[in-house]
């Protein structure tokens, strides 16, 4: 793992998860996590890792609030892998984040009720993550439930009692 920062300089003494996954039909899914630092070049290098179509690797940094994070991936054949994250400056002040954000709305009318249906796009087009605080939706009037996929990431959409949605997560230059 090479952990760099905005301007492209190592980032040394800092704490590398890898976290593992193994996915297997007869004994189900197992997952394990690994720590280490990185050197004063940011290096950070976890061995004896197995190349085996069934394990997926993902590497994760937290930096104050913000937590970074790669893509799963896998190892093949004799080979390692290279894995390179940025940590940048956070704000959860929105008003110093330069984010965006557009919604697409879906209206299913069923029986007796509407099923609503959201997309919500973030984009953060500045130089710093932004981690929301206090940033939420108010549901329609008479909302009867709430439900969020899972995603591999940390950023989702979370109820706050019966009628808020919360934004919660990392949201990194580029979303």
């Amino acid at each position: 793992v090479e952990l760099l920062d905005v301007g492209e300089r190592p980032v040394g003494g800092r704490e590398v998860r890898l976290g593992v996954l193994r996915q297997s039909v007869s004994e189900g899914d197992r997952r394990e996590q690994k720590t280490t630092t990185t050197d004063p070049e940011g290096i950070a290098r976890f061995r004896e890792l197995a190349p085996d179509g069934r394990m997926s690797y993902r590497v994760t940094v937290r930096e104050g609030k913000a937590e970074y994070a790669s893509q799963p991936f896998s190892l093949g054949g004799e080979s390692g892998a290279v894995v390179r994250l940025h940590v940048l400056p956070v704000t959860s002040d929105l008003r110093r984040a330069r984010v965006g954000m557009r919604g697409t709305v879906y209206v299913e009318p069923r029986d007796d009720v509407f099923a609503i249906e959201v997309l919500l796009d973030v984009f953060n087009v500045g130089r710093s993550t932004w981690v929301p605080e206090a940033v939420s939706f108010a549901l329609p009037p008479g909302a009867k439930a709430f439900a969020a996929p899972e995603g591999e990431t940390d950023v989702r959409a979370v109820g706050e009692g019966s009628d808020r949605v919360a934004l919660r997560g990392t949201y990194t230059p580029g979303q």
